[in-house]
């Protein structure tokens, strides 16, 4: 599988919440992902200057292919 061929936006409710104002998180807009052995679990991941971004989604790796083409 080429997970650079994929890209999906992640966006989610924020579970700690420093500004009232903005309470969901900027949009995960990445080709990467990563999948969990135990469960087959895909999380997205972004990776800018000194910051690294995750989500993880509910689907496993082959639904999350399929919600992604």
């Amino acid at each position: 599988m080429q997970p650079e061929n994929h890209q999906r936006t992640l966006c989610a409710n924020r579970k700690y919440i420093d500004n009232p104002f903005k309470p969901m998180t900027d949009p995960i807009m990445s080709h990467s992902y990563v999948v969990r052995d135990s469960d087959n679990r895909v999380a997205s991941v972004l990776i800018e200057g000194n910051t690294l971004s995750f989500g993880v989604w509910d689907k496993t790796e082959e639904e999350f292919l399929r919600m992604v083409d």
